[in-house]
């Protein structure tokens, strides 16, 4: 073999050494995630509807998203649609994430669905222990 031959040897091993790395981080990181998510901690970005971070960097409970999850979720129980419960809760005392008392019909409809209190706990316990 030339010294040519040796080189581009050398270099592709060095090169396929390298991806596997990165894939086995890319690996390793990605099943860190999901394990985070499935236990309900925080993973980072902005926190779902109804939780919030606290100091100490952990997801807890946003009291005032999940009684307008509680609210949200009684009206939709007395068939009111998404405009009809956006429009009562932009004339109470009620903020959006935002700030803003105008709620739209999307907010309310991902209030609907998003994940109580309740529902985070029952969701943990059903997790294997690993």
């Amino acid at each position: 073999m030339s010294q040519e031959a040796h080189g581009r040897l050398a270099r592709g091993i060095l090169m396929a050494v390298a991806q596997w790395e990165r894939m086995r981080w890319a690996d390793s990181t990605r099943i860190g995630m999901q394990g985070k998510r499935a236990r309900g901690e925080y993973t980072g970005g902005k926190p779902p509807l109804g939780w919030k971070v606290d100091g100490a960097g952990d997801e807890v409970p946003d009291e005032d998203e999940q009684e307008l999850i509680r609210i949200v979720r009684d009206l939709k129980g007395l068939r009111m649609s998404y405009q009809t419960i956006a429009d009562i809760l932009s004339s109470t005392k009620y903020t959006s994430r935002t700030g803003s008392q105008k709620f739209s019909k999307s907010t309310v409809h991902r209030l609907n669905f998003a994940e109580t209190t309740e529902e985070r706990r029952a969701r943990i316990e059903t997790l294997p222990i690993t």
